[in-house]
């Protein structure tokens, strides 16, 4: 039995070998198997370890909070939606505030539409991050499979690591901040766009009133309606204009001055130049003076707070 199996093996690394590498992508379909094949041991389980770890957030965080948004849906509540009617005033203080700090009232749990939204919308950006990581390890065991064709081992990780040093070090350090503001770019405008799908109004006061979707509503409202599509075009009108000219205009004297002052026969260009650059030199020049000043060792007010703070005196004080 032993040499069946060693036969068996033997003739499916031989059948996944002679396979294209446009083929062999498709063993990426189980997440560190084509690394295996590849006979990248340590990717392999570096591959396993964040899918699983990914798969197991959007299980445990996405999957419930996506069902909620889109199945259950915004203004669902344990409670049913609570109005401001027969309100006082210090009771609607008091339940917005103990809401918006520990989300329940008297143990009782309420939901909140736009809480709701926004782990939906996190939810979505973490399904993303899984989709992201399960098709790059899929790319990696076709690029390692070019690779062995071409008679070139692929690179181990510590092969890996020292590519990083040598050549993409500054890129992985401009990864986390370019990640992160993308996140904070587009989770502003995605929260813009999925907010104006519902019923959100400035008479909606959540979590006391619960919002829903409503698809396209406000949107055909907008451009139907007499009131609101009048002044939506006018608006957009406005704001068309002043792209143009903001841009187009702005463009069109800054290459034309460029163009004049390129002329041999201007006079003046130095001064021109040092006009031009006064506003941006001048505020830094400031900030720079200012800075010095805040933290001079003898008589800078930070380093002065620094020192009484611990109870330390200036030795240059002291000895005057």
């Amino acid at each position: 039995m032993m040499n069946t199996s060693s036969s068996d093996k033997k003739g499916f690394l031989n059948f996944y070998e002679k396979l294209s590498p446009g083929r062999k992508i498709w063993f990426g379909l189980i997440p560190g198997f084509g690394q295996v094949l590849n006979k990248q041991y340590v990717k392999a389980a570096f591959v396993v370890a964040i899918v699983a770890i990914l798969s197991v957030f959007v299980a445990i965080y996405s999957a419930p909070n996506i069902s909620t948004m889109f199945v259950r849906g915004l203004d669902h509540s344990q409670t049913g939606a609570l109005g401001y009617d027969g309100w006082t005033e210090s009771s609607k203080e008091i339940y917005d505030k103990v809401t918006s700090w520990i989300g329940n009232q008297g143990g009782i749990m309420f939901d909140n539409s736009l809480e709701i939204l926004v782990r939906g919308i996190f939810s979505i950006f973490l399904i993303i991050f899984l989709v992201a990581a399960y098709l790059i390890q899929m790319y990696d065991v076709k690029r390692a499979a070019f690779l062995i064709e071409f008679n070139e081992m692929p690179s181990d990780f510590k092969d890996k690591f020292k590519i990083i040093k040598e050549k993409s070090f500054p890129y992985l350090l401009l990864i986390p901040a370019v990640v992160i503001s993308i996140f904070f770019i587009f989770t502003p405008v995605l929260f813009t766009v999925m907010i104006s799908l519902t019923s959100y109004s400035g008479e909606n006061k959540t979590p006391a009133v619960l919002i829903g979707w409503v698809g396209w509503f406000n949107y055909k409202k907008m451009f139907t309606s007499d009131i609101f599509g009048k002044a939506f075009l006018v608006v957009l009108q406005w704001n068309i204009i002043w792209t143009l000219l903001a841009t187009t205009l702005q463009i069109s004297l800054g290459m034309l001055i460029a163009v004049i002052l390129n002329k041999k026969f201007i006079k003046g260009k130095l001064e021109f130049k040092i006009i031009f650059l006064l506003p941006y030199a001048i505020p830094a020049f400031l900030l720079i003076m200012s800075f010095k000043g805040f933290f001079n060792p003898t008589y800078g007010a930070m380093n002065n707070m620094i020192l009484k703070m611990f109870g330390m005196t200036d030795p240059q004080k002291s000895n005057g």
